[in-house]
């Protein structure tokens, strides 16, 4: 097979040749114009070298490893059940915080007074709430799971309750520290809501997703099944009767000294999961996952007085003391203030507040001040960690040292210790200087 090679020309084609030219041309050009030899200048800068100064950032959770100490000084390997030699330890000084119902009685009545005196002159200032405080002492971890809810007894004394994602309710002292931790498991899924009785500090009130509503009788830590249902979201009690939210957006009324006195109405299509009641009247208003905020009367619940739509699922509801001033959480990252002498659901504030958390942090719900009308707490999104604090007006002042994520607030019952519970069920307390 013959192979034929071809001669390689030398010579550039006309399109090669007019292309040279046009090069030579720009960079004649662009020499006469001093680009060249500002190029040249300008290719290689000088680079600064910036000495950064190394800063130690000390993390905002303090770590019980690196202390050197246990994560807790209670075990929840186990957790009891009930009275049994595990909390007869703490039983003791529990059950002496209600011996003397008299003094609890007096106690309350002073509370009271106090409350009247000053629910006329609202809170003018943020500042005096710098006063609050707390240490290592006042954070521990008291509860096996994440916290669903946290209250305060109305009682001499500092007793808190707290219940869990498990079903658990921890009850502890607050004094200089968290003291005197009793658990117990009432509930087989988690606890929606605790109330404590207004007028017999030594009762306890709880509520869970097993449909369970218990009495718990603090001085002899026994729990009485008053109610039972498929789930319960959330309740409320006026004198004797209880106003349920179960499944399929239903709202239950009895009497619990009658329990054939029962109505349940529908009240939504979606689930109902917020109620809270006006203190000083009839009224009660409910939240829907829909976002709807409904005023009712519960001496005629054939049609509500009054609605408000928030854009997405409304959290928390909170009355003040005096009922001047209603609020609603929602997850449209609003805080609705409702204002108004006689319960209205019209005349509103809007307040930004970051209330998107994640699916293991339990949602926001504020708490007002138990003696000013014009201020609430609710929980802190971002770091530094702690409380933020409202005025209805906007005016916000923040109290910080908490180690982690608070959702969940009470105040007790004097005003001078601020409570919240986190999602590894971690107490944080603060108390007034």
């Amino acid at each position: 097979m013959d192979v034929l090679f071809f001669p390689i020309t030398k010579t550039l084609s006309n399109v090669e040749i007019v292309r040279n030219e046009n090069i030579t041309k720009n960079q004649n050009k662009l020499a006469a114009l001093g680009v060249t030899q500002k190029k040249a200048i300008t290719s290689n800068p000088v680079k600064k070298k910036f000495n950064a100064k190394k800063v130690s950032v000390q993390p905002f959770r303090r770590s019980a490893r690196l202390l050197g100490k246990p994560p807790t000084k209670y075990a929840f390997d186990n957790p009891p059940s009930g009275a049994n030699k595990e909390n007869e330890a703490a039983l003791p000084s529990i059950k002496n915080l209600f011996e003397n119902k008299e003094e609890d009685i007096e106690v309350f009545k002073s509370i009271e007074y106090k409350r009247n005196l000053i629910k006329s002159r609202p809170c003018s200032k943020l500042d005096i709430f710098n006063n609050f405080e707390t240490n290592e002492d006042l954070i521990d971890k008291v509860a096996p799971s994440k916290i669903y809810c946290i209250t305060f007894l109305h009682s001499k004394e500092n007793v808190l309750a707290s219940g869990d994602l498990d079903g658990y309710i921890t009850l502890c002292s607050i004094e200089s520290a968290l003291n005197n931790v009793v658990i117990y498991k009432p509930h087989s899924k988690p606890v929606t809501s605790l109330k404590s009785d207004i007028f017999d500090s030594s009762k306890l009130l709880s509520a869970g997703y097993d449909g369970i509503l218990n009495l718990c009788d603090i001085k002899c830590l026994k729990f009485t099944e008053i109610y039972n249902c498929e789930t319960i979201f959330d309740f409320e009690f006026i004198d004797s009767k209880l106003i349920v939210l179960t499944t399929n957006g239903d709202i239950t009324i009895f009497d619990r000294h009658n329990k054939l006195d029962v109505s349940t109405k529908t009240i939504s299509r979606w689930p109902v999961k917020s109620v809270a009641r006006h203190p000083s009247s009839s009224c009660i208003v409910t939240a829907s996952t829909e976002g709807l905020v409904q005023l009712w009367d519960l001496r005629k619940m054939d049609e509500e007085i009054s609605s408000f739509k928030h854009k997405k699922v409304v959290h928390g509801l909170s009355f003040s003391n005096t009922g001047k001033y209603l609020l609603s959480s929602s997850r449209d990252n609003t805080i609705s203030c409702f204002k108004h002498s006689n319960v209205d659901l019209t005349n509103y504030d809007v307040i930004h507040h970051d209330n998107n958390t994640n699916r293991w942090v339990a949602t926001f719900k504020p708490v007002f001040h138990p003696f000013f009308e014009n201020v609430f707490f609710i929980g802190h999104n971002s770091l530094p960690r702690g409380v933020d604090v409202y005025n209805v007006a906007g005016e916000h002042a923040f109290i910080g040292g908490a180690s982690s994520l608070l959702s969940r607030l009470c105040v007790n019952p004097s005003g001078t210790v601020i409570a919240g519970g986190n999602s590894s069920g971690k107490v944080t307390a603060w108390l007034k200087r």
